[in-house]
């Protein structure tokens, strides 16, 4: 695998570990009844969730046919959809 498609694949893990860790922060602070940090952590959602868009995107161009690209492209798809539930709870 080249270059380009190892800066993709590690992109990608780090967009999943982004949205776990701040969709986790949100629920917590929701569930402590603090609004301007829920608010706070929304807006890093939204942004951790653009940044895993444009890696899934990056992904479905490059690494096409590689199991561990299939495998992060998964995780992405599955992330992205717990972080729409979560913004979609408010």
């Amino acid at each position: 695998m080249n270059e380009l498609n190892q800066q993709v694949l590690r992109e990608a893990h780090q967009a999943c570990g982004e949205i776990e860790t701040i969709r986790q922060q949100l629920l917590d602070a929701r569930q402590q009844g603090d609004q301007a940090l829920a608010q706070r952590f929304e807006q890093e959602l939204i942004r951790a969730e653009q940044v895993a868009r444009e890696c899934q995107r990056k992904l479905q161009q490059t690494t096409a046919g590689s199991l561990e690209g299939e495998q992060i492209l998964q995780q992405i798809t599955h992330d992205l959809h717990s972080c729409g539930q979560t913004l979609r709870q408010r």
